[in-house]
């Protein structure tokens, strides 16, 4: 069912589009930004300690 959902399925909320098909025509969109969409490749988190 979650292929069908995603893939197959239209959404009302997409304009008709299922999910899949809108993603792809956003990312393909000019009007875009570049890299919206795009994951960060690496997480940098700072390690704190707790002071007591």
């Amino acid at each position: 069912w979650r292929y069908d959902y995603n893939h197959v399925r239209p959404h009302s909320s997409l304009g008709g589009m299922a999910p899949s098909q809108a993603r792809r025509a956003l990312e393909q969109s000019v009007s875009s930004a570049p890299g919206a969409l795009a994951q960060p490749e690496t997480h940098q988190y700072q390690v704190q300690g707790l002071s007591s």
